[in-house]
Order: C-alpha cells, then structure tokens, then sequence
C-alpha cells in the first residue's frame, strides 16, 4: 500500500507541477519583465546579413502568400536572401517561385528531385548555400508580420543569444473541432517559453513555423531526426548560449480543425521529443539549473504525462477505498474520461462545448504522446512527412 501511495503521489504532483504549477512559477519569476532591447535599430546599417530558409512539398496553395509577406518585411532587402528547398514537389510550387523570383532576385529556388524530409532540406542549404550571419527558419505556410525578421534578429546583437522564437499565432480558419483548443495552446506555450527566456535564458523550444538561428551555431540535423527545431534549440543551449522567444515576433499559420490530422501530427512530434530527449539526456542533469529544471519541468514531465495519467488511475482506484482523497481523485478522473468521451460523440453532431473539448484535447494529446513514445521505442524509420493544413508548432507539444 506504502508504494502504491508513492506512486499516486508521484504522479499526481508531476501532472500539476507540469501543467499548472511551473507555468504559474516561472510567470511569476518573469514578474512582467521583458527581454533586454536590441542594441540595433531598424534599417541600422549594423544588421546583420540574414538567410530566410524553408523546405516546401507540395505547397502551392500557400508559399505564395508566405514568400509576399517576406518580401514585404521590413528588414532591408540588401540584407536579405531567401532560399527556398522544393522537396520534390510535383504541384505548382516550383513555377509559383519561379514567377516571383523575375522580379526579386533575392529569392533562390533550390529542387531536389528526391525526397529529403525537412531536415534533410535544411541540412544541404544551411551548410552549402547560405551567406546570412542569421539564418530564419520558417515553414512555406506561416505569414510574417511586416516586423517580424528584425524583431527576431535584433536580439543577435548580444553575442550570448543563439536562438529566438517567433510567437505563432493561428489564421481564423476554425470555430468548432480543436481549432479554438489550439490557438489556446499555443498562446499558453508561447507565454511560458518567453517567460522562460527572460527569467533563465533557456526558451524550451522554438514554434518549428519560424525562428531564428546563429548560422555558426547550426549544427546538421542527424538522419531521421523528426524535431529539427527542438534539436538546435538544444544544441545552441549545450553551447552556453540562451534561448529567447520574443513575443513581438509574429507569424501566423493556420491550426488544423481537424482532430485526426492533429492528432496524426502530436504523434510525429512526440517521436521526436523522445529522440531528443535520449540524444540529449545529460542537459537533464547541468551546471545550468535553470536549463535544467525548465527541461524537467515544462518538457520531460509533460512527455511523462501518458504514464503518469496511467499510474494515477491504476493507484487511485486501488487506493479508492482506503482514504477519502483517493476516491475523489478517482471520481475526478472518470468524470474527466467520460466528458472526453461524450465531446468525441458531441463533436460528431457538430456540436461543441469549450470545457468538453478542452478536456478531450488533453487526453487525445496524451494518447498521441504515448503512442509516439511507443513508436520511437520501434524505431523511427523515416522524417520524411506529409503536411497538415495545420502543421504550425512542433516544438509547443
């Protein structure tokens, strides 16, 4: 009985430290501060020669819009290059840069006839092809805010900054599914990795849409990686460089409405947490605790969250009987699992109840993680990946 309490106990206050009590923390650690100014100014002749690079598969619909909003940055455009990695797209892509590249020759087409997977993409134009001090990393489906380039690189200016994040925010294309659930999310997860940056240095993980990256601190992205923007977040902080999210750095890309492509994408980007989570297994354990117990706490503990829901149902319902506090947490549980289930049949007749699909959220974001787990164990045998509508934000699970 002794461990069977232990275990509740462990996995009760794991689930609350992760999803309430650290982000409550570390908000009031931030106390409200800001990341320290730029020393460089808009159209300053100091910035930096910057490289905007995206992979693109079959992106017609939307690298147009992507490569205007760029173009249309107010970062000056005598330090700026695009490159563009076309992974064996066989829609219109190709022809839709041809056409704008007449008349901005700062935007490069880069074809490569076979498969490559994000990474692979990014691997051959950043090592071979860039000439940007900063290189930004975007999806071929995220619109940039006029100021969104300088406001990411303007931190580069302190020589201790690595990476900075943009904050994503998600194109109006949903009201009901799990559209509303995950601009939520990914405004919570911004908040607590700008938070993060402030307070410690150490932003867990950039939004995979856009960000930027020290061109020297790049390092090549290994074979079948599926979490690219993870991986050198962790890199540069291996480094001893900081992390930063700035939330004045905006994109903006559509979140899926629905719950299947959604889910189908949490089970990738868990794949490659644990990935990195075992390549990079002794920053959980640094001389920098800050990097430390913001790993632990706002990643490794969530990437636990399948297990631990698990345990805490298993030692509840075992220990139901024998004190008060077990039977209401027990009571609690099952209460949550059937509002779960009653949103999935809601959802069915379209009709949707916000505190109901929050609930089923977490758990279908609990479910995708532990079957990615399952599937990293198996082994992952590819990074190549078919887009959602909504593939906006890997590094936010």
């Amino acid at each position: 009985m002794l461990t069977l309490e232990v275990l509740f106990w462990i996995s009760l206050l794991g689930l609350l430290h992760s999803y309430l009590l650290f982000p409550f923390t570390i908000r009031l650690m931030a106390g409200g501060k800001k990341l320290p100014a730029g020393n460089w100014r808009n159209h300053s002749p100091a910035l930096p020669m910057v490289s905007v690079v995206m992979a693109a598969y079959n992106e017609e619909k939307a690298i147009g819009a992507t490569l205007n909003s760029i173009l249309n940055s107010n970062y000056p455009k005598d330090k700026m290059e695009v490159l563009v990695g076309s992974d064996n797209s066989t829609d219109q892509t190709n022809a839709i840069v041809h056409r704008l590249r007449l008349g901005q020759p700062m935007v490069n087409l880069f074809v490569f006839k076979t498969r490559r997977g994000k990474p692979g993409i990014l691997n051959s134009l950043i090592n071979k092809k860039v000439i940007g001090e900063i290189v930004v990393l975007c999806d071929a489906t995220v619109i940039f805010h006029p100021d969104a380039i300088y406001n990411l690189v303007r931190h580069f200016s302190h020589p201790e900054v690595g990476v900075v994040g943009a904050a994503l925010r998600s194109a109006k294309t949903g009201s009901g599914g799990i559209a509303n659930v995950e601009r939520a999310h990914f405004s919570r997860e911004a908040q607590i990795k700008h938070d993060e940056g402030v307070v410690f240095g150490t932003s867990m993980g950039m939004f995979g849409a856009l960000y930027a990256i020290r061109r020297s601190l790049f390092r090549a992205i290994p074979a079948r990686f599926t979490v690219d923007d993870f991986f050198l977040t962790l890199h540069v902080m291996r480094q001893g460089y900081r992390s930063l999210l700035d939330i004045d750095a905006i994109g903006e890309e559509e979140v899926s409405d629905i719950p299947a492509e959604e889910f189908r994408r949490k089970v990738r980007i868990s794949m490659g947490n644990w990935q990195n989570l075992w390549h990079y297994r002794r920053l959980l354990f640094n001389r920098n605790l800050g990097l430390s117990y913001c790993f632990w706490s706002h990643k490794v503990l969530r990437w636990l969250g399948p297990g631990l829901l698990l345990t805490l149902l298993i030692t509840s319902w075992i220990l139901a009987f024998a004190r008060d506090i077990y039977f209401v947490v027990l009571l609690i549980q099952l209460m949550a699992i059937t509002a779960a289930l009653l949103d999935t049949q809601l959802g069915k007749a379209s009709i949707h109840l916000k505190l109901l699909r929050a609930i089923n959220h977490f758990y279908r974001m609990n479910a995708a993680l532990g079957l990615g787990f399952i599937r990293w164990l198996a082994g992952v045998r590819s990074n190549i990946w078919e887009p959602t509508r909504g593939s906006a934000a890997s590094a936010a699970e």
